[in-house]
């Protein structure tokens, strides 16, 4: 969705940097922040973005090399450093060290161990760090398994790509090798505008009365937002994270697509925002928390000049949901719809200036503002030839995870919809996210199957047996309290329980506790209730008959805390 359509940003003046053959640029706010993270992710490859595709036929290396010049002599981006100057960050645009293709040759491998090798030896490459003050920063690896068949990875670091540039980069590279191997002249669109142009143009817009009233939006919009959303499973939260990272997937049956969608037009909503309201259910149940943020990305080209430029134009925005009192799922459709489109309308203030704003407390342990992701990625259509070879995805699991859980919504084709949960593996087990998917696909099922349904109508999932990823809260007879003490925190647990122990099988309701003394103390009253959901077990201890009280309770962990 496109709200609004930017001037000509024109060719901007640049720096020639003395002695050398380059030139310097402001960056642009994206960069500044993902130079923020690269500092702090040393070690880490939480930036890399990549794809790969595997190549069957009588591959031409000279022809790719020459493809591969073409795409990069077009985009500036591709030619670009990153140092400081005089105490500043600057990108550096030059053609001292140009990305160029590497080539693994792994055909003399035993048949056996051959496709194990590849992936490890792909692993390898793409978990290799780049260095920004050196570059390049982006590669083509080659394996070669045979003659007639190689897998091709392309590995760009984020402070010169998004997700809209490596599928451009993937483009031109595929049509620059079709037209050369075809004796022609590759048609591609001349390009008018370089990165380093819009770097200058969205300086010069960070001054204008827009961006002032744009940034006016959302300090009121997230006015008293809490900016910690802790879903972490693991106890404590490590002080610097590793960023180390693992992904799940669901495929969502082809039935629950065509009603996601019937559902979705129906009450005048897109399938990205009812996929993101039901998500923010599912956020609120394992929270407890009622005021629910998450972070989406935006692919932030509002101008047309732009959507052939290779660079980093992505931003993020936040979705703030209220999710108190009961209300119905068509409610909070329509206050996320509304959401949605405030924040398209406000797209163009840059995530780190909106942080500046805010001042939250910084921390390496966690990002600011907000710790979860949901996005909506409509699949390019997969490449079935690349000039005269035939070619097919080469899938590489992501190993890092920038955020603490982000969930996307791929669309395949029309019937074939994923649901991607990527995670850092220090804060939850593969436990855990698989329960959480497949809590989320029955959350969709529920809500698309009566749309009018209220928030405490909807249960957790049953039938989940207890695992490794359990933890057993305590608390001692005598921290128990039926009214907080000067000291406590009063804690909202949103689901019901089914309790077992002293009243086995009797339905309870968590709907007041306290934190006592201890970090995983808890005590409360255990109020009765007519409906049942699942926790793996809870165990009570009753000093009165009329109100048992809490003493142990074991569940999937971050379900309630």
């Amino acid at each position: 969705m496109r709200v609004q359509t930017n001037p000509s940003m024109g060719s901007f003046a640049r720096e020639t940097v003395p002695g050398e053959e380059l030139y310097s640029s402001p960056m642009s706010s994206g960069q500044l922040q993902v130079w923020f993270v690269e500092q702090l992710a040393k070690g880490t490859a939480v930036n890399n973005l990549f794809f790969g595709v595997q190549l069957d036929g009588d591959l031409n290396l000279e022809v790719l090399d020459l493809s591969l010049k073409v795409v990069v002599d077009r985009h500036e981006a591709l030619r670009t450093t990153f140092d400081t100057r005089d105490g500043e960050p600057v990108q550096l645009i030059g053609r001292a060290r140009l990305p160029t293709i590497a080539l693994i040759n792994l055909s003399g491998r035993p048949p056996s161990d051959l496709a194990r090798e590849a992936y490890a030896v792909a692993r390898r490459e793409i978990d290799d760090r780049f260095d920004l003050t050196r570059g390049p920063l982006a590669r083509l690896v080659l394996l070669r398994l045979a003659p007639q068949n190689h897998i091709m990875l392309a590995i760009l670091h984020h402070i010169i790509c998004d997700g809209w540039s490596l599928g451009l980069f993937a483009n031109e590279l595929a049509s620059c090798y079709a037209a050369f191997r075809s004796g022609a002249s590759p048609a591609l669109t001349p390009m008018h505008v370089q990165y380093s142009d819009y770097a200058a143009w969205q300086r010069k817009c960070l001054d204008s009365q827009d961006f002032e009233r744009q940034l006016a939006y959302w300090i009121r919009r997230l006015d008293g937002a809490d900016p910690l959303l802790d879903l972490s499973a693991m106890g404590v939260r490590p002080i610097e994270p590793s960023f180390a990272g693992n992904r799940q997937t669901r495929r969502l049956p082809e039935d629950l697509i065509q009603q996601l969608q019937a559902v979705a037009k129906r009450y005048d909503a897109t399938p990205f925002n009812l996929l993101l309201t039901v998500f923010q259910i599912l956020l609120c149940q394992y929270s407890g928390k009622r005021d629910v943020m998450v972070g989406t990305p935006v692919a932030g080209r509002n101008s047309v000049e732009l959507e052939d430029v290779i660079g980093l134009f992505a931003n993020l925005v936040l979705i703030r949901t209220d999710l108190s009192g009961d209300p119905a799922f068509t409610e909070l459709l329509r206050e996320v719809r509304n959401a949605l489109i405030d924040a398209l309308t406000n797209q163009d203030v840059p995530f780190d200036r909106l942080v500046e704003a805010l001042h939250p407390s910084r921390s390496l342990a966690q990002n600011p503002i907000f710790q979860v992701l949901f996005a909506s990625v409509k699949a390019a259509a997969p490449w079935k030839n690349f000039g005269d070879l035939k070619a097919s995805p080469y899938i590489v699991q992501a190993s890092a995870a920038p955020f603490d859980l982000s969930v996307s919504s791929i669309e395949e084709s029309p019937d074939t919809w994923w649901i991607c949960a990527d995670y850092r593996t220090e804060l939850f087990t593969c436990d855990q996210i698989d329960y959480l998917l497949d809590h989320y696909v029955e959350l969709l099922r529920s809500v698309i199957g009566c749309p009018e349904v209220h928030l405490s109508e909807l249960d957790l999932p049953t039938g989940r047996p207890v695992t490794r990823g359990t933890r057993i809260l305590l608390a001692a007879c005598e921290s128990v309290t039926t009214s907080p003490s000067p000291n406590a925190l009063p804690v909202e647990i949103g689901p019901p329980l089914r309790a077992e122990g002293v009243r086995k099988n009797r339905a309870i309701s968590p709907r007041r506790f306290w934190r006592t003394s201890g970090p995983r103390c808890w005590a409360g009253d255990l109020q009765p209730q007519s409906r049942t959901s699942l926790t793996s077990a809870a165990i009570l201890c009753s000093r009165s008959t009329s109100h048992p009280r809490l003493v142990a309770c074991t569940g999937p962990i971050s379900l309630f805390l």
